[in-house]
């Protein structure tokens, strides 16, 4: 089962679904979320090879050493910029959703 499958098993229940099921499923279950949350947490991280294309978020761009928060409305100026950084993912995608 990959860690898509298993994070879309997790939402598809209610919260804490596995704290009412017998021993042995509340554990599979504890596992399939830590799996899920994990593939998700490193899902909202997009390669610098691929460009964003909702210029007007903003969005953080990280290497091994730093991090900066940045918007930029052309393609261009994002290409120019990205050399210096590693990947870069939306701060909206990065919130939660209540926030």
């Amino acid at each position: 089962m990959t860690e898509e499958t298993k994070f879309k098993l997790f939402c598809a229940s209610n919260d804490n679904t596995y704290s009412k099921l017998p021993a042995q499923y509340g554990l599979i279950a504890k596992d399939l979320y830590k799996d899920g949350a994990d593939w998700y947490r490193n899902n909202v991280w997009h390669e610098i090879s691929e460009d964003p294309t909702k210029f007007d978020s903003p969005f953080l761009l990280i290497n091994s050493s730093t991090c900066d928060l940045f918007k930029c409305d052309y393609l261009d100026v994002f290409k120019n910029v990205a050399k210096k950084f590693d990947k870069w993912a939306y701060i909206e995608d990065l919130l939660p959703d209540n926030v």
